[in-house]
């Protein structure tokens, strides 16, 4: 959570309760790891998000700590959980003397596959079944996660083409906002971007698809960003589907289309883009980033490059409630990851990086 988020609550609960006490008054209960991924500063540096940190927020004096001790995800599996705490604090190392480089380490051979398909077939299976709907619950406890939304997207189409059904597509409507109506875009350039937190201009579906929502769409039913669903019946103008998790848990839902449009224009576009589509995105695949705070059965982790973010690789590695159903394709990157050190004396151990900010963690020591 970022400090502007907490000075914006202090500031509206004193509005709220007529008081001049820190949060008008009121109890605030905050939770969370400062391993995990650290507030993103767009185009920011190391130093930035730290510096974003709560702990940074002059309320933070106020502030009586408590520490949880026992990893809950996965109680049975004491060696892995404390392998996890070196690997979130930033000392596990590459167990090489040739690989000076602290952020290296090494991944353990128990976790490794060899290519995309091996990774694939490990969390889903060779083929999927074209009646899984019916078995909704248990394919929403497996997932593969990756770095960016293009590469989540390239496993979900992989995934979503390998079960037998009919795709139903859903096109957007693109436009630009009215104070820029004066610029003239072709509208096929706006179907290709896909700004973040937009839907895609093309949307694909089948019956018994996971999909999750980018959108709050409806509080009190339940329909919040980033909750799973399963596809029950595709309509022209709404999406039906259950809910698969929390305490809507099998409700049916209705979702309609909605505008997407940017509060603060993208530095790098000369307009803002309006986007009028569902707020769904395929779910077999995620970014590191949106797993965070959830549990899966079975994870796969793809790394085609480095993680470039502080704790990307502690909540990649931390999803799984069995380190037994991990698995990991590591590509290989000259002198960058994979098995960096074959050439030199034939190690065919895979490294890869984890980048941890020491800023973050040492004001959690603190």
């Amino acid at each position: 959570m970022s400090i502007h988020v907490i000075n914006i609550i202090d500031l509206l609960l004193k509005d709220l309760m007529q008081s001049q006490e820190v949060f008008g008054g009121k109890l605030i209960i905050f939770g969370g790891d400062f391993r995990q991924i650290s507030p993103i500063v767009p185009r920011g540096i190391c130093v930035s998000s730290a510096d974003l940190s709560i702990k940074k927020s002059p309320l933070w004096i106020y502030a009586k700590r408590f520490s949880l001790s026992t990893n809950m995800r996965s109680a049975n599996f004491a060696e892995y959980n404390e392998w996890l705490l070196k690997l979130g604090n930033g000392t596990l190392r590459a167990e090489s003397s040739r690989i000076t480089d602290p952020e290296y380490f090494r991944v353990p051979d128990q976790f490794l596959v060899n290519s995309v398909d091996e990774l694939t077939t490990e969390i889903y299976g060779a083929g999927l079944d074209p009646a899984y709907q019916d078995q909704a619950e248990e394919m929403a406890k497996k997932v593969i996660l990756t770095t960016t939304n293009d590469l989540a997207h390239f496993f979900n189409t992989k995934i979503s083409n390998s079960f037998i059904g009919k795709n139903t597509i859903y096109y957007s409507i693109d436009n630009i906002a009215e104070n820029h109506s004066g610029l003239q875009f072709n509208v096929e350039c706006l179907h290709a971007m896909n700004p973040q937190g937009y839907p895609r201009h093309k949307l694909e579906l089948k019956v018994g698809s996971i999909i999750m929502l980018i959108r709050n769409v409806e509080l009190q039913s339940g329909l919040l960003n980033g909750t799973r669903l399963v596809v029950t019946q595709l309509k022209r103008r709404t999406i039906k589907a259950r809910i698969l998790t929390g305490t809507h848990k099998n409700t049916e839902a209705l979702i309609p289309r909605i505008i997407f449009q940017q509060n603060d224009q993208d530095p790098e576009l000369p307009f803002k883009l309006v986007r009028r589509q569902f707020p769904v995105v395929l779910a077999f695949a995620l970014t590191i980033n949106k797993s965070q705070g959830q549990s899966f059965e079975k994870v796969g982790v793809y790394l085609p490059t480095p993680v470039f973010q502080h704790g990307m690789m502690y909540v990649a590695l931390s999803r799984c409630k069995n380190p037994n159903n991990l698995k990991i394709f590591v590509e290989e990157i000259e002198e960058k990851q994979g098995a960096i050190l074959l050439t030199v004396n034939n190690d065919r151990s895979i490294y890869t990086k984890n980048i941890v900010f020491r800023q973050l963690i040492d004001i959690d020591e603190q």
